[in-house]
């Protein structure tokens, strides 16, 4: 059976350079009165030089019109798949998943379309479907997928450490209280993202150096049970944020890996966590 994997533009997958056949649906960003697609017509380079350019302007997002993800959905039955199977962002996060729910129903009698919450984003987003592609090509049944990935976001987390808070609060993600709090004491909040796909503040400290080491027990916490079981790390950025480099440093020493794979925040997140964010995000792969 001829199944096609497709994710949204929120897993970074246009930054990933590995060979993949995974197809994306874009979210847009409304930035100075200008619509673009995530990804495509506006890369991350170009937003993350924009806003620099430019602190006070807040750009706003929004899930792909349904009409254009069931032209997308029709153009895949075209090309002679059976069915699509869709990734998305975590749906307590975006109104994405709902709206390609809705498309999928819409072309039901054309072509199955099976729709899973990734209930995460970035890199650990782009890695469900990666892996879904991968099961698929090696003759794994729909209900196996979903059996492996439901383990697999269980296990997946990002930590991240937000350069200005701005962002978070005028999208609602962070409460104005605690976001008031954080820029008159120059708090550095690190936040997390897990299943069931929602972001927490775990720690608020006042030194990159001590939200390094936050992280850093996080991840220990994480892994020290997993006995053998392999996990991957992967740093996440948006912009330039200085500080990077150190803190792969730190996880390559102190974890003992060689291979820490550097992802792009694509500029529809950026859009809600600002510039110059460092973050970390931990598989671990069920066995």
């Amino acid at each position: 059976m001829k199944i096609k994997v497709i994710s949204t533009s929120t897993s970074c997958l246009d930054y990933f350079h590995q060979k993949h056949n995974i197809g994306l649906i874009r979210l847009q960003i409304f930035l100075n009165n200008q619509e673009y697609r995530d990804g495509e017509n506006l890369t991350a380079d170009q937003f993350y030089d924009f806003i620099t350019k430019n602190p006070r302007l807040i750009a706003t997002t929004s899930q792909p019109p349904i009409g254009e993800i069931v032209d997308y959905f029709r153009q895949i039955a075209r090309l002679g798949y059976q069915k699509i199977f869709v990734t998305t962002l975590s749906s307590a996060l975006s109104g994405s998943y709902n709206s390609i729910l809705s498309a999928s129903k819409i072309v039901a009698s054309e072509i199955e379309v099976i729709v899973f919450d990734t209930q995460s984003i970035g890199f650990c987003e782009a890695y469900c479907a990666l892996q879904a592609e991968r099961m698929f090509s090696e003759g794994f049944e729909i209900s196996e997928v979903i059996a492996y990935l439901e383990k697999l976001r269980k296990n997946n987390k990002i930590f991240f450490i937000v350069d200005s808070l701005n962002h978070l609060i005028k999208s609602g993600r962070l409460s104005i209280a605690k976001g008031f709090l954080g820029r008159i004491f120059h708090i550095k909040p690190i936040l997390k993202l897990e299943a069931p796909g929602i972001i927490t503040m775990i720690k608020k400290v006042f030194t990159m150096e001590k939200a390094f080491d936050c992280i850093l027990r996080e991840i220990e916490n994480y892994t020290k049970n997993q006995k053998n079981q392999k996990f991957f790390l992967h740093i996440l950025t948006s912009g330039r944020p200085p500080m990077k480099n150190k803190l792969i440093e730190i996880l390559k020493k102190k974890l003992n890996i060689n291979d820490i794979l550097e992802v792009i925040i694509t500029p529809v997140i950026g859009a809600h966590v600002g510039n110059n964010v460092l973050g970390v995000g931990l598989i671990i792969p069920p066995i």
